[in-house]
């Protein structure tokens, strides 16, 4: 293991509680990397709008990564400086193809429950596609997308219980492959990085880093995928983790 120069983490579920917030053991150790010399950078599936707010308390200075993958900010300039979209007719039919088996859906105008949804609002091209299945509908969904060139499909978590997530981005977009571009743009290596996250699409953030932490609540598949495993996000488990193997 090299010298750690960076952290690249996920937020909700790893910094961010269920509900929005940052508990202040995590404020409090997020101004430690910061006054120290490793660089801390989010990335998140959320698109950046939607994680202004939330990153805010956290004090990211550097870039980050939205949309899975599909966007690079420079933090302190608030500006998007590289991404990948899908394009509007490839969003309209992943949009079509999922809507009869989803209960939410969000591509770049909000998170809406599917009787909100017109397909004519699928006008421009966009970062991702967000929907929330039932489980029984998971795999009707996975098929449905196998059919579509161009995409890539992550699970995770979604927010309310009982809905499965899942993330269609661009072919070209993931936590991997803009955590590796954002870290060329840093001038930092991925074995010298430490990445920490809690579901199934932080397993292409893990391919991005020498030292990999999961989260206490996460995915059994992340655990099996980390090198070390630390509390929970109600637990301050990223503390732990900073507190280990970075400061």
């Amino acid at each position: 293991m090299h010298r750690l120069e960076a952290i690249i983490t996920d937020l909700d579920g790893t910094v961010v509680l269920p509900d929005g917030t940052v508990s202040a053991g995590v404020e409090s150790i997020m101004t430690e990397l910061h006054d120290s010399s490793v660089v801390a950078a989010p990335v998140t599936g959320r698109d950046y709008h939607s994680a202004t707010q939330m990153i805010q308390p956290l004090g990211f200075r550097e870039l980050g990564v939205f949309s899975g993958g599909a966007s690079i900010v420079d933090l302190r300039q608030k500006k998007i400086i590289w991404e990948q979209r899908i394009d509007q007719q490839t969003t309209h039919r992943v949009v079509s193809g999922i809507l009869p088996y989803s209960e939410f859906i969000g591509f770049g105008k909000g998170r809406r429950p599917v009787s909100q949804i017109s397909l004519n609002d699928v006008d421009s091209d966009s970062y991702g596609v967000w929907a929330e299945v039932k489980q029984n509908k998971i795999a009707e969904v996975l098929d449905e997308l196998a059919s579509i060139s161009g995409i890539q499909t992550h699970q995770n978590q979604g927010p309310i219980e009982g809905l499965v997530g899942v993330h269609i981005t661009h072919i070209d977009a993931n936590k991997y492959s803009g955590s590796l571009r954002m870290l060329g743009m840093l001038g930092i290596l991925p074995e010298n990085t430490l990445a920490i996250g809690d579901g199934d699409n932080d397993l292409p953030l893990f391919a991005c880093a020498g030292l990999k932490v999961a989260m206490g609540n996460a995915s059994p598949l992340l655990k099996a995928k980390a090198d070390h495993i630390v509390g929970t996000v109600y637990d301050d488990g990223f503390v732990d983790a900073m507190r280990q193997f970075v400061l």
